[in-house]
């Protein structure tokens, strides 16, 4: 592969799905080993939203081929079923459907970025306060979809563009 062009990202909003492990805002952010902030956000898509499943689908296949060819269905996909992950085991031993409930019935997907996400509620509004976009709460990302080679891994990634809050959820 080398000396290829690469992909252009696919950008995108996708369907409004769950959020969770939200930390788009400068007081939840991670912060890299180089003090970089780093924002990311999980979201939980229903198996029921087939049609938001298969427009992500088609992001992946459409960077993914550009990027390698026919050889895209062996890289890394970030497009995860939490159902298929369920008996896997976390680093504390406990298995997935134990720790992360709210994943079984679901597709998930992470997006990170190192830029600040912009993060609006249903009218369009910024929010803010750290309280009013949490995990549990309902929403669309705004996402690129991105190919990438590092350190011998290869795959497809998504990047964080912004966050719409659409509605209260149960907190996770």
């Amino acid at each position: 592969m080398a000396g290829k062009k690469k992909a252009e990202p696919v950008q995108f909003t996708t369907g409004i799905g769950t959020l969770s492990f939200v930390k788009v805002l400068p007081e939840t952010a991670d912060t890299k080993p180089d003090g970089t902030p780093e924002y990311s956000i999980q979201l939980l898509i229903p198996k029921t939203q087939r049609d938001d499943v298969r427009q992500i689908l088609a992001a992946l296949k459409k960077v993914g081929e550009a990027q390698w060819g026919e050889a895209w269905k062996k890289v890394r996909r970030p497009l995860r079923d939490g159902d298929a992950e369920a008996d896997e085991l976390t680093e504390d031993g406990t298995p997935k459907r134990d720790k992360y409930p709210e994943r079984l019935g679901h597709y998930f997907l992470n997006a990170r970025t190192t830029r600040r996400p912009g993060v609006y509620d249903r009218q369009r509004s910024p929010i803010t306060d750290p309280d009013g976009i949490y995990s549990g709460c309902k929403g669309r990302i705004s996402l690129d979809v991105y190919a990438y080679a590092k350190n011998g891994n290869t795959g497809l990634g998504f990047g964080l563009n912004g966050v719409q809050k659409t509605a209260d959820g149960d907190a996770l």
